[in-house]
């Protein structure tokens, strides 16, 4: 995870980071995948 996204999470409301977390781990077998979160936020992992 970069600092960016990182800095991001840290960033989020508790309910967002719950969501964020779990797009994480249900992104772990397609990593190669973009991920898009609600209000337009895009991530990487």
């Amino acid at each position: 995870m970069n600092m960016e996204l990182l800095q991001q999470a840290i960033e989020m409301p508790p309910i967002e980071k719950v969501a964020f977390a779990e797009m994480i781990l249900a992104s772990v077998e397609h990593e190669d995948k973009e991920i898009t979160f609600p209000k337009s936020r895009t991530f990487f992992i």
